[in-house]
This record gives structure tokens, sequence and C-alpha cells, in this order.
């Protein structure tokens, strides 16, 4: 009868595994990044990954598997783009006009060699949370 039990609870997913959930806050420069993505991936590249959104400096993640997993964040700047080649052109002209460069904005807003991205960390059955908060990079 115990043996039965034990089957029954491990094939619903309660008392062996069971659901994974990890969630936390995420912040760049002491910022909460409004709206990016939050990935958890295999560190030994076999298996699947998992993510999730990152919404007001919030995420949770209910698909991850066990294990170590390496973390990358993600988020980008809203970045106005020209509805034209002719609106693009206008745009450099009157910044040329000026005497200035236009700007070479990134819509990345947190980079990949971001302090504190990419960490490993370890992902375990159950509810947890990390708390990531990322730095600009160093400048060399």
């Amino acid at each position: 009868m115990l043996r039965v039990l034990l089957l029954l609870l491990c094939s619903v997913g309660i008392g062996c595994g069971g659901t994974i959930t990890v969630s936390g806050d995420v912040t760049y420069d002491g910022v909460p990044v409004e709206n990016g993505r939050i990935d958890f991936i295999p560190v030994d590249g076999k298996g699947t990954s998992a993510s999730g959104s990152i919404k007001a400096g919030k995420y949770k993640v209910t698909s991850a598997a066990a294990g170590e997993r390496i973390v990358q964040i993600t988020a980008v700047n809203d970045v106005a783009v020209p509805r034209s080649n002719e609106d693009l052109a206008k745009e450099w002209e009157a910044y040329r006009a000026k005497g200035m460069e236009p700007p070479n904005e990134s819509a990345d807003r947190i980079p990949p060699n971001a302090v504190g991205n990419n960490q490993t960390v370890e992902v375990r059955t159950g509810v947890q949370e990390y708390h990531f908060h990322l730095r600009k990079p160093a400048k060399n």
C-alpha cells in the first residue's frame, strides 16, 4: 500500500521532484528593470532552458529544471525608429548642421558583460528566490 501511495505521489509531482519555481528581483545600477527577460540555461549545455519575463523589476519562472544554470538577463531601451530613410537623413542633417555626430545609442539596456550577469546558480526542486542586482561593466 505504501509503494502505491509513493508511486501516486511521484506521478503527480509531489514528494519526488515536484514543481520548480524561481522568482526574485532584478535591478540594473540600483533601478528595477522595467521590461526584460531572464533565461536559466544549463551549464553543461544539455537539457532545456527556462525563461520568463521581467516586469517592474520582478520575475517568476515556473518551468525551470533542477541543476546548475547560467542566468542571462537582457533588457532593451525604447529606441525611436525613424519612419523612413528620408526621416533618418533629416535627423542626421540636423545633427551635422549643429556640428555634432548623431548619437550611436545601443538598444541594449543591460550589456551581456554587466557585472552580475551570466552568473551560475543552483536551481533546486521547490520554490526559491534569487535576486539579481547587476551593475555597469568596468571600463577598460
